[in-house]
């Protein structure tokens, strides 16, 4: 294949946070993959490549996959098809993490949606009950492991989720799907998009879903150790609903010039999450984003802008608590050429700018914000037909400030220790790096070496929270340093083409640098901070499995894994225990196999995790938080579906068949479900 830029084969539309990612909703992802005989990707060099051949380890979850996957949201789906780390807290609400050091609240992962950031800033999480997609609106999931910060942009500390949807100009989606089941669940989605060949495309989506808590209140829940139910409500919360409608939009000014528009709204109300406290959470959100984009192929390269805007509200209410909101905003903007120099070299070159804020909790008309400038630079060299390597840097400069009053002391508290001259006089400049070798030892064989160096930068949260606790203040620090994650890695893939299968093996040994803690830990008088609290680092091997032939599909993942902490921080000064040791399992399996026979689907999905720990807060006589250590477990999903005709179907699918509840976190303990499920294409 041709490594000229060109339009149509590189995409034109503009970048969010990674130039590779947004340029893949413009490539022909179904010929390509007809012609290389596997899922394509343009998110490590721009350039269209297999899975294989990238210089990370990634895995395609294909849109065929989304179809016969018996979970019904994206964090089940991860579940069911990867080795990554999959907490689910409550109905509707889940952490996801690679390769261990998952946390409630994770912050580590970068999520984007079309090269949108949908991680949100001012608590540093994915909030995948607000995700503004539709299953059948995505084209695939990609999933890269390991800091990738150079490549794809701000905080993809310890991987990339990365969620493309089909493009409005070249792919025609308009489907309906209704669902109903357990938990008093009952959901509708639909899809339209109307083009105006080769000029114009519009699609349009939205979904609604309301369903029931689970159960608060089990026994047989950690979150209920010996039936006290003080960590939180006594009851669940109210039914939880959830509304998101988008908008994304391409034209097509002339033949090496597009546009684009995206709008996305999503409202969630009575969801229960859990915060990086450990204790449930009550909330109400609202989210909100607008994107606008231009893409040129010139003499120069393919050029790129974009500017976005996220804008979050979140409620959040715990058990006798007062209710407390949070208004978070972002604006993005980012420039960037990408451009050959012979037949061999390919580069791109990138400025960002980005500026988040959000309110200080306990005072009114204060506000934290952060500005960050990123240029980037990133270096594609085809040696040989056999060698390829790939090089990035990244810089981010940020400057931390804070405007508005301080509260003064109480009967109860001691005015905090903190001055707005602490925030204004904070900045730092920090590199990230990736650097990727992949060689192809035969036409079926092949090698791939990598190095990352990520930046996980704190979240306004922990710079700059300021809320009233019982005996002390709890706030965020100006002093903390971000958390530098490198990893090293080792790869193979084995394609068996007499088996239909593709094997891919991986070892990896990283590093986590200036870790950070929840505040609890009293660096200043009656003030509890986030504080830095040491390093730790892991090794592991991954092997991943997939293949289909004729009507069968089947997969599977295995990750060994092992965590050693070399904490600095005293942990008699702590509240509550650090366990990235404990807190990942050493052994998880997953495993899928499906058939189809006439017009019948049946599809299998099985996970396997070890034990690992995590603290339960317990807020008896004073916060607590003993260690809890979740249980071995396995799971079992399945889907039967049969297609009515080759555009219309009916799913049965239910999720957690082997127990009616089976304990993932130290929250309620998820129950089983089952669905109902009706789609049509038109």
């Amino acid at each position: 294949m041709s490594r000229k830029l060109s339009l149509c084969a590189l995409g034109a539309l503009a970048v969010g946070l990674s130039t590779q990612s947004a340029q893949a909703e413009a490539v022909n992802y179904g010929a390509l993959e007809e012609a290389f005989g596997e899922p394509v990707t343009t998110s490590a060099t721009g350039a269209p490549q297999k899975v294989s051949d990238v210089p990370m380890a990634m895995t395609i979850i294909t849109a065929d996959q989304i179809h016969h996957a018996a979970a019904v949201d994206i964090p089940g789906i991860l579940g069911e098809y990867t080795d990554l780390d999959v907490w689910e807290w409550s109905n509707g609400v889940s952490d996801v993490g690679a390769r261990g050091y998952d946390q409630a609240y994770s912050s580590r992962l970068l999520v984007l949606i079309n090269g949108r950031q949908v991680y949100l800033d001012y608590r540093g999480f994915t909030d995948w009950a607000a995700l503004p997609v539709q299953l059948a609106e995505i084209r695939q999931i990609e999933v890269v492991k390991g800091p990738n910060s150079a490549l794809f942009g701000f905080n993809a500390a310890g991987g990339v989720i990365n969620i493309v949807t089909y493009n409005p100009l070249y792919d025609k989606v308009d489907e309906v799907e209704l669902r109903g089941g357990t938990q008093s669940t009952v959901a509708g989605s639909a899809v339209a998009t109307g083009q105006i060949e080769k000029t114009l495309g519009v699609r349009l989506s939205a979904g609604y879903g309301r369903e029931n808590a689970f159960d608060t209140s089990s026994s047989s829940s950690p979150f209920n150790i010996n039936g006290s139910s003080a960590n939180t409500y006594t009851t669940p919360p109210d039914t939880i609903t959830n509304l998101n409608v988008s908008m994304d939009s391409l034209l097509q000014i002339n033949d090496d010039t597009q546009a684009g528009l995206e709008y996305t709204h999503t409202t969630n109300h009575n969801q229960l999450i859990f915060g990086d406290d450990y204790r449930g959470y009550k909330t109400q959100t609202w989210t909100d984003s607008l994107k606008g984009s231009i893409s040129a192929n010139t003499g120069l390269g393919l050029i790129d802008a974009v500017v976005y805007h996220n804008w979050d509200h979140a409620a959040w209410t715990f058990y006798t608590y007062p209710r407390y909101d949070v208004v978070d905003g972002l604006t993005d903007a980012k420039v960037q050429d990408l451009f050959n120099v012979g037949s061999s070299h390919s580069f791109r070159v990138a400025a960002e700018y980005r500026e988040s804020n959000i309110n200080s909790i306990d005072v009114s008309g204060s506000q934290i914000s952060y500005a960050v400038y990123s240029p980037s630079a990133m270096w594609n060299w085809q040696v040989t037909p056999q060698l390829d390597l790939t090089n990035a840097v990244r810089l981010d400069h940020l400057e931390l400030s804070r405007t508005g009053s301080w509260p003064s002391a109480t009967t109860a508290l001691a005015a905090p220790t903190l001055t707005n001259a602490d925030f204004n006089d904070r900045s730092f400049t920090k590199l990230s790096a990736n650097s990727g070798a992949v060689y192809k030892l035969t036409d079926v064989d092949t090698l791939r070496a990598s190095f990352g160096r990520g930046m996980q930068i704190p979240s306004l949260y922990e710079y700059a929270l300021l809320q009233s606790a019982t005996v002390a203040w709890k706030a965020g620090n100006p002093d903390l340093n971000p958390s530098v994650v490198t990893n090293y890695e080792l790869g193979y893939t084995r394609d068996l083409p007499d088996y239909h299968t593709k094997v891919t093996t991986s070892l990896f040994y990283q590093t986590n640098d200036d870790l950070v803690s929840y505040p609890n830990f009293a660096a200043s008088g009656a003030t509890l901070k986030y504080v830095n609290v040491g390093n730790s680092d892991a090794w592991g091997w991954e092997l991943g499995v997939d293949g289909k032939n004729g009507n069968w599909r089947w997969g599977g993942n295995y990750r060994l894994e092992y965590i050693s902490d070399h904490l600095t921080v005293n942990s008699s000064g702590l509240a509550y225990p650090i366990l990235y040791e404990g807190g990942a399992p050493h052994n998880l399996l997953t495993g899928r196999v499906g058939y189809t026979l006439d017009r019948w689907d049946f599809d299998l999905f099985g996970r396997y995790s070890t034990s690992y720990q995590m603290p339960v807060a317990r807020e008896v006589g004073g916060l607590l938080y003993p260690v809890y250590t979740v249980p071995s477990y396995a799971t079992l999903d399945a889907r039967v579906a049969f297609n009515v005709t080759d555009k219309a179907w009916i799913a049965v699918s239910a999720t957690n068949l082997q127990a009616e509840k089976t304990i993932y976190t130290s929250g309620p303990a998820v129950e089983r479900q089952a669905f109902v499920t009706v789609g049509m294409k038109f």
